[in-house]
């Protein structure tokens, strides 16, 4: 199915690109053909330079648009003219959202103030909406607490993003400032919106939902929009608060909640939870955010600075539903697939490449620098060997059998993709007609993550945060079992993929293997661990682990044998026969 980019009616978008179709085939027949069929037709972006240049017109204005284009074609290449057009279109149909928004951010994390924060901070500026920001007043955030600046400044990689009006706990809200802030531009009243910092008591749980109540109720002259960027915490951040909005029965009615999160699978309970009050739609979020620093600037301001690497980032909106508030975020990175296929190839090919490469440099790591001995396994002890938090190897200063490897498993990832999208739809999401181009565009973007991971230090802890036993199964154990299958085997592409990658199908089965069976011990100790933590009984620990041990090749059968003479306990531990 082919959705639409715009949040207006689809009826008025239709008339609108309808419209433009015949005016540019009177302008120019090739350029109305690129309109309707090249690559901006599928994926849009919201900002640049069409963007602002219609932000800053007045309606009289803009209806010379298509005559100054006209004559200044000569000047510009084809390619221009139907993106500016195109541009121009789209922002006129989010124009009919003539209200202006409060856009309110759950969470503050690295994520948040490392990619999102910007394309809030630029939507702000250019519609002189309102940025509200919320975090919970952790120990982390005690300097701002106790400062006594009304201010704080968030940069990203030394450069300010933007600056907000710190509300404390106890602190009173004035719904009638928030109001008034929308009206005025950031420049003129000194700050971009407001860094709210909650407790967790009741009283601070009660001006969070009046805030909210306000935000949504037909008393605010401004249009809520929600996003969030919490991770883990996704569901206890928002749903006491979002789950006692009312419901309304009509779709078009509720406010839109942009969830930024990496566990889509999280935001679809959320959705179940919050389903007929608020509308949540999952983004792809996509960058490597290492450090978040907290403390004063010179001037006694209080100041937020996190590291980014130098890729931008991108933020793409998964199949929003046509009815839902335009999202408050701006930006030539930020993007909205038309078809759900393809919105959903983009998603997975980043899971796949950037957290599933991360998750891979991180087991390499602890492999160098903690190697385990499958052979030994059972007289390891779970408590005592807890993972170290080791600096990330990475393409450029790992050794050439580090690269091999590194490469090896990207290679298996982009076969992988295609084995889960088809071709041709990955043809269509890039607008290639190719095999070998689809090969070439994979290839190229395994690369160019692999060389992302070397610009921003890392560390083993915080890749495997979301439990090391959990990221093998999900990110490691499933790709091995992907080469393992006849799937892999008959891959339409794989031989070409494998050809243009200069890689042999035995040294690639050869490193997956490899390392996935070094990764083994730490996420059998890491379930021990956590199981005994959380006092499971044995009937219930997930059984993936003792099928993964059994399939452990070996280059001798007696070695297979005494593997599994002295892994039987852990097998009958696992498989709950103990």
């Amino acid at each position: 199915m082919t959705r639409t980019n715009s949040f207006s009616p689809l009826s008025e978008m239709k008339r609108t690109l309808v419209l433009l179709a015949l005016v540019l085939t009177l302008l120019h027949p090739s350029a109305a053909f690129s309109a309707a069929v090249g690559p901006l037709s599928r994926r849009h972006h919201w900002g640049g330079a069409g963007h602002t240049q219609c932000q800053r017109q007045s309606p009289e204005q803009q209806a010379h648009v298509l005559q100054r284009l006209s004559e200044e074609r000569d000047e510009q290449s084809e390619a221009a003219v139907v993106n500016d057009l195109i541009a121009e279109s789209f922002e006129k149909l989010r124009a009919g959202q003539s209200r202006k928004t409060v856009h309110i951010h759950f969470g503050a994390g690295k994520l948040g103030l490392g990619l999102v924060l910007k394309a809030m901070a630029k939507s702000a500026e250019a519609t002189s909406s309102q940025l509200v920001l919320l975090q919970r007043a952790s120990n982390a955030w005690k300097s701002v607490v106790d400062c006594d600046s009304p201010y704080i400044r968030f940069a990203l990689n030394s450069t300010e993003i933007c600056r907000l009006r710190v509300i404390r706990p106890g602190d009173p809200l004035d719904f009638e400032e928030i109001v008034q802030g929308a009206r005025e531009n950031a420049a003129s009243k000194g700050h971009a919106g407001y860094f709210i910092l909650h407790g967790s008591g009741e009283e601070e749980k009660t001006k969070l939902q009046q805030l909210l109540d306000w935000a949504v109720s037909d008393e605010s002259p401004l249009a809520a929009v929600f996003s969030t960027s919490l991770g883990p915490a996704l569901h206890k951040a928002t749903e006491p608060l979002l789950s006692r909005l009312p419901k309304r029965k009509e779709a078009a009615e509720r406010p839109a909640l942009y969830a930024c999160e990496n566990d889509h699978v999280a935001v679809e309970k959320l959705a179940e939870k919050l389903k007929g009050k608020v509308t949540v739609v999952p983004c792809m979020v996509d960058r490597i955010c290492a450090e978040r620093t907290i403390g004063k600037c010179a001037d006694g301001t209080c100041d937020v600075s996190v590291v980014a690497e130098p890729f931008p980032g991108e933020i793409v909106l998964l199949s929003p539903p046509e009815h839902a508030q335009m999202p408050a975020f701006r930006g030539n990175n930020v993007h909205c697939p038309e078809d759900e296929r393809e919105a959903h190839y983009f998603c997975e090919r980043k899971k796949l490449m950037v957290n599933g490469m991360h998750t891979t440099l991180a087991f390499m790591t602890l492999a160098k620098e903690q190697p385990l001995d499958f052979m030994k396994i059972s007289g390891y002890d779970s408590e005592t060997l807890a993972p170290g938090d080791h600096e990330l190897v990475n393409w450029a200063q790992g050794t050439e059998e580090d690269r091999r490897m590194m490469w090896n498993w990207a290679v298996a990832r982009c076969i992988l993709c295609c084995h889960q999208h088809t071709v041709d739809v990955i043809k269509s999401a890039h607008g290639v007609t190719s095999d070998e181009e689809v090969c070439r565009i994979l290839l190229a973007y395994a690369r160019s993550t692999l060389d992302r991971f070397s610009t921003v230090r890392d560390t083993t802890s915080r890749v495997l945060g979301g439990g090391i036993h959990n990221r093998f199964v999900g990110r490691l154990a499933n790709l091995r079992d992907f080469v393992e299958s006849s799937d892999f085997e008959d891959s339409p592409i794989r031989q070409k993929m494998m050809e243009m990658a200069g890689v042999s199908d035995a040294s690639l089965k050869e490193d997956v293997r490899a390392l996935v069976k070094a990764a083994l011990p730490h996420a059998q100790l890491d379930k021990e661990r956590r199981d005994k933590q959380e006092q499971l009984p044995f009937s219930k620990v997930p059984t993936y682990i003792g099928s993964v041990m059994a399939q452990i090749d070996s280059d001798d059968e007696k070695e297979r044998k005494a593997q599994a003479r002295k892994t039987s306990w852990l097998r009958q531990y696992f498989w709950g026969l103990g």
